[in-house]
């Protein structure tokens, strides 16, 4: 058995240091597949092994990248190239919502699956320049990372309207024990508390270096730390399941899904199709037990309201006196020509239908419901892929709706649901989530399903159940732990009858959003900075290597 040890060990080591002789695009290609193989570890996937694997790796690239004589560079583009590899693999389903959009379309599908990944792939090139410039010949370099990494991600989540998906924390499996971190810590520090925990192998077969990584059982104190981390986490975790509420209140939920493509649902021979199509799944069975109807996102292709009459008249019949109704609608104001991406509730309990609460989409989808120059783009003769012709304008603010069937909510479509901490906090804290999406954008792929995972982890951050409806995707009731009480997978035209799970505590994350990630961040740093062990450019090597 231990020459078996040693085997292994001498195999690994000659594999890393064959990483370290990689060059050029020989490295980059490494680190492309390297990134592309680290997706297995997201939803729906979790088969979290594969970035320990990838980002181990990736620091090994990184080590080499600091022997070369340029340094920043080398080290930017080879944690690019992982980063384009990530995100090409994570979400070439983008190009889905190209093809649904109709033939004239098809000619950006090649654009959008590698100019968006290799966009954000900058994020991760910015990290690796950092660790080019500043790279202990120690240990001490997987925290340089990590620190790296999560500060560039943070980033990517808030500015340019921010894109949080992705993230290396979506590793755990939402409603785990790992993942309830996420309660204390957010998405974010959960990430934080990964990617060092996964990197941290690859300093096992790193160099003596210098300072007090001489001595080899330093090169395990990585490890040992990560290892210490996600144990708090799942220990923390299995805690608040222990005390989980398993309740429901008594409000029952008929989430209706109509199952209509979207390259057909559009065309205008099938407006009268569509309505019919929801209205047949709102009766369906009966409606004896049912206190709230719940449609997706923009789920018919009218204008709300003033193409609603005849619709109107059918739900008056269908729900008088029996429930009430939260649809997605497209919407314009009286006498302007800007449209909206809205939610409306619509009360039929009492002797008519009266909107009993409105909101109209903050958070708008980049190049699907506004283009960023789309105007200029559009007085030049370019047509947009846009939703409608134009684009949407945003509304002013999250908000909590309250109405007369249910607890107060706030409502989240779409898009905003991977936002953390968007909804309204304090004295305005909702009791649940409402989340409708339109989903089938995005076809029967991994997409719609890392938007699910996403609402998840919502519902652990906030303490807060969601309800959500997702034309395309997976509708379901969410708990205050991210774990799934009932789900409608996508595909046939179905309805799913659920009631809304009670609210959670208050979560120390909803209440003081990234503090504890900030302290982590200060601990972090503080075991990242050793000056002996730190040079301005790396010194992991004695030598340069050939460029």
């Amino acid at each position: 058995m231990t020459g078996t040890r040693a085997g292994a060990a001498k195999g690994v080591a000659r594999l890393r240091a064959w990483v370290l002789s990689l060059s050029g695009w020989r490295a980059g290609g490494l680190a492309f597949l390297l990134g592309a193989f680290g997706v297995l570890a997201q939803p729906p996937f979790h088969i979290w092994p594969a970035m320990i694997v990838s980002l181990t790796g990736l620091i090994w690239l990184l080590d080499g990248g600091v022997g070369r004589p340029r340094p920043v560079a080398a080290c930017a583009f080879r944690a690019w190239a992982f980063g384009f590899g990530y995100f090409a693999a994570g979400i070439w389903w983008i190009a889905n919502a190209f093809v649904a959009r109709g033939p004239e379309f098809y000619p950006l599908i090649p654009f959008a699956v590698t100019l968006a990944p290799a966009g954000l792939a900058l994020f991760w090139a910015a990290a690796g320049a950092v660790c080019g410039a500043w790279w202990p010949a120690s240990p001490r370099r997987i925290a340089v990372f990590a620190l790296a990494v999560f500060a560039v991600e943070y980033l990517r989540g808030h500015i340019l309207t921010g894109f949080p998906w992705q993230m290396a924390g979506m590793a755990w499996t939402p409603g785990g024990p790992v993942a309830q971190g996420a309660a204390w810590i957010g998405l974010y520090g959960l990430s934080l508390v990964t990617l060092y925990a996964f990197a941290a192998p690859a300093a096992l077969w790193g160099p003596p270096g210098a300072g007090g990584a001489r001595a080899p059982w330093m090169r395990g104190a990585p490890l040992a730390v990560g290892a210490v981390m996600i144990c708090a986490l799942f220990g923390a975790g299995l805690g608040r399941l222990a005390d989980a509420d398993p309740a429901l209140t008594d409000v029952r939920v008929r989430l209706v899904q109509a199952a209509i493509p979207q390259d057909q649902k559009w065309l205008a021979e099938n407006r009268g199709l569509v309505a019919e199509r929801y209205l047949d799944l709102t009766a369906w069975p009966d409606l004896e037990y049912v206190d709230l109807v719940v449609w997706p996102e923009a789920a018919l292709p009218i204008l709300f309201p003033d193409s609603y009459g005849v619709t109107l008249a059918a739900l008056t019949d269908l729900l008088a006196g029996r429930a009430a109704l939260m649809t997605g609608v497209y919407r314009s104001s009286p006498g302007d020509d800007e449209y909206r991406n809205a939610l409306a509730v619509l009360d039929f309990t009492g002797a008519g239908p009266r909107i009993d609460g409105l909101y109209d989409k903050v958070k708008l989808v980049p190049f699907g419901e506004f283009t960023p120059g789309g105007k200029l783009l559009t007085s030049l003769g370019f047509r947009l892929p846009n939703a409608v012709s134009g684009g949407f304008t945003p509304g002013e603010a999250s908000a909590v709706l309250e109405t007369d069937v249910a607890p107060p909510f706030a409502p989240l479509i779409c898009y905003e649901i991977i936002f953390p901490r968007f909804i309204p906090r304090g004295d305005r804290r909702p009791q649940w989530m409402l989340n409708i999406s339109n989903d089938s954008w995005f076809g029967n792929s991994a997409g719609p399903r890392q938007h699910f995972a996403q609402a998840r982890f919502r519902a652990i951050e906030e303490g807060l159940p969601v309800i959500r409806s997702a034309s395309g995707g997976i509708s379901g009731a969410i708990d205050a732990y991210g774990r799934v009480r009932a789900e409608l997978a996508p595909g046939e035209p179905a309805v799913l009858d659920t009631a809304i799970p009670v609210a959670g505590a208050v979560t120390f994350y909803s209440r003081y959003g990234d503090l504890a990630s900030l302290l982590l961040c200060v601990a972090l740093v503080l075991m990242a900075t050793n000056m002996r062990a730190i040079a301005p450019r790396s010194v992991l090597t004695t030598r340069r290597l050939d460029p």
